[in-house]
């Protein structure tokens, strides 16, 4: 309901109505949608995306979403004390590493610590 609004939701939930891979693109809960022949190829795509972050920015993300949707608000959601991963983050290797890249100009080699 978050996502796509109580109304929207609530339509799925009460009638059981399956929901195409075209409308959840279109209610914003599927985030491509490709033909079955090029589904491998995007799922790499993707996966690849992903791998290029850094392991412990990525772990801070899911940590951080996931955490602040169980929140009763966007304070409380944007508190982040409540998020261990945050403080792990700023004290990583990885982000000394993002830096040094940066200012470098080049791709940063992460290690995950």
């Amino acid at each position: 309901p978050r996502a796509i609004g109580m109304k929207r939701a609530m339509d799925m939930i009460l009638t059981g109505r399956a929901v195409s891979a075209a409308e959840g693109l279109r209610l914003g809960f599927v985030s491509e949608v490709v033909p079955d022949a090029d589904l491998p190829a995007a799922a790499q795509r993707w996966a690849a995306q992903i791998a290029a972050c850094a392991p412990i920015a990525i772990r801070a993300s899911k940590q951080i979403t996931y955490g602040a949707a169980d929140q009763p608000d966007l304070a409380a959601a944007l508190d982040f004390t409540k998020y261990d991963m945050v403080q792990v983050v700023l004290d990583s290797e990885d982000a000394l590493e993002g830096k040094r890249a940066f200012a470098e100009r080049r791709k940063p080699k992460w290690t995950g610590r």
